[in-house]
């Protein structure tokens, strides 16, 4: 490779390794999502309310935004067996999550190095804070990701898996209509979206205080930290999630772009594989409030994507997703810190791993990067040229 790609590739790897060392090494910054859980946990059982901390989590910096028949069904499988016992599983679970997100990307470009440039590299280093966040999502999407790459019709298996993850976090079942979009089957899914219906319906019958209260807390915090994709563009019109039937209007709209525009990027994928990616990357599009973790699935559906892809294919899908997932984040943090290394302001660490900005913005970018590689999906012709074949990890 010549010495100016690699110069560039060094420049938009900087940024993220810098990032990762200063939040796990200089800070010890992890499973802050994980302590709510806790913290929702034991006050569930003190108080019977999870939303109030109590003990050492009162005033902890996130609240539980999490459905309360979910958090007291595991409020009473730590009465049975025990707090650690129930720690210790979930972080199993995580960590084994985790490792299939990383072992399915292995597999999928054949190079180690090339695993970690992919993880530290987009949005400055995010996927390194959301990989050791302690966040759900992070088992719900290895295991979704090793579905799709493992089984060829993984219809039954995601569906249970979205099941299995409603109490806990009812957005992901929206993943319930990824064989709609790849046109396998109906069936499933809208069984499994009555059941999902029916174990709110009965959390809303037997709990409806604490799930207006549920309500109350994860719509207030998703207004004050509203994440990306429709929830950005609401908030840039001044308009609150819980805005009302305008609110509701705007959403139908999106999700109907939304679908239509990853209906038509499904039809000019070249396997079922990178199908079913993009019905992922199109499913977390449809979230309300997008957060950085459901972009994750960019990096394995652009390492399937690169072999089936021309030269100029190459360049162009590295220019609109590589641009807005990587380059651009890395030119903003570079510039941003251009002052302090051309010494017109004195020189500091803490200046220096000061991520503040990009932290607050970096789900802009993999969004404005998900939507480019949809759009530029959708546009494709339906007859590419004859694709340029070889092993992925030599070719990036």
């Amino acid at each position: 490779m010549p010495a100016s790609r690699w110069l560039a590739a060094l420049a938009c790897l900087i940024p993220g390794a810098v990032f990762a060392l200063s939040l796990l090494v200089e800070h010890q910054a992890y499973f802050w999502d994980g302590t709510v859980y806790r913290c929702a946990i034991e006050a569930a059982q003190a108080t019977g309310d999870p939303y109030r901390f109590v003990g050492d989590c009162t005033g902890y910096f996130l609240p539980h935004t999490y459905p309360y028949a979910g958090t007291r069904l595991l409020a009473g499988i730590a009465s049975m067996l025990g707090m650690p016992a129930l720690s210790v599983a979930y972080v199993s679970l995580y960590v084994a999550g985790a490792a299939l997100f990383v072992h399915v990307l292995y597999r999928l470009c054949g190079s180690a190095a090339l695993v970690l440039a992919l993880v530290v590299a987009p949005g400055a280093g995010v996927f390194v804070s959301e990989l050791v966040s302690g966040n759900m999502a992070i088992p719900f999407y290895g295991l979704l990701l090793w579905l799709t790459w493992s089984t060829a019709s993984a219809t039954r298996p995601v569906a249970a898996l979205c099941v299995v993850t409603a109490p806990f976090k009812p957005l992901y079942s929206a993943y319930l209509i990824l064989p709609v979009l790849l046109r396998r089957e109906f069936l499933i899914p809208g069984l499994c979206i009555v059941l999902v219906a029916a174990w709110y319906a009965a959390d809303l019958t037997l709990f409806p205080t604490y799930f207006a209260e549920w309500l109350n807390v994860a719509v207030r915090h998703a207004n004050e930290v509203p994440g990306f994709g429709f929830s950005m563009l609401v908030r840039k019109t001044g308009l609150g999630l819980g805005g009302g039937p305008g609110v509701i209007f705007a959403y139908l709209l999106w999700a109907c772009g939304v679908v239509l525009l990853t209906l038509r990027a499904i039809a000019r994928t070249p396997s079922s594989l990178v199908r079913t990616l993009v019905a992922v990357a199109g499913t977390a599009l449809l979230l309300p409030r997008l957060k950085e973790y459901d972009c994750l699935v960019l990096v394995p559906l652009s390492v399937a994507m690169w072999s089936s892809l021309t030269g100029s294919e190459r360049r162009q899908w590295l220019t609109l997703v590589g641009g807005f997932g990587v380059a651009l984040p890395a030119a903003v943090w570079w510039l941003r810190k251009g002052m302090l290394l051309i010494g017109a302001v004195p020189f500091g660490w803490r200046g220096f791993v000061d991520m503040r900005w990009l932290v607050q913005n970096q789900g802009g970018f993999l969004f404005a990067a998900m939507l480019a590689a949809l759009f530029w999906l959708a546009c494709r012709p339906c007859t590419a040229d004859q694709p340029v074949v070889e092993n992925t990890a030599s070719a990036a």
